[in-house]
């Protein structure tokens, strides 16, 4: 999120996902949840395009940025909660 950028990259979060490929990566609030944040979206569904055991979990996000997902990635990859 927005007070831990770093940690929670989707690059880095890529990275976890590359070296356990037989793990489900769970990818909460699409990588943020501030609203200064709205274009990490596209960062974080283009990661998880590269990476097919990382589902989002949209909650605490735009709708736009949810519904965008599930277009992008389906509705198997993307969660609310």
């Amino acid at each position: 999120g927005y007070d831990e950028p770093i940690m929670t990259s989707p690059f880095r979060a890529a990275t976890v996902a590359n070296a356990f490929p037989e793990t489900t990566v769970l990818m909460v609030h699409m990588g943020g949840a501030s609203p200064c944040e709205r274009n990490n979206a596209d960062n974080v569904i283009g990661v998880a395009k590269l990476c097919p055991n990382m589902m989002l979990i949209g909650s605490a996000i735009g709708t736009e940025d949810v519904r965008r997902a599930i277009l992008e990635l389906g509705s198997d990859r993307v969660m609310f909660g």
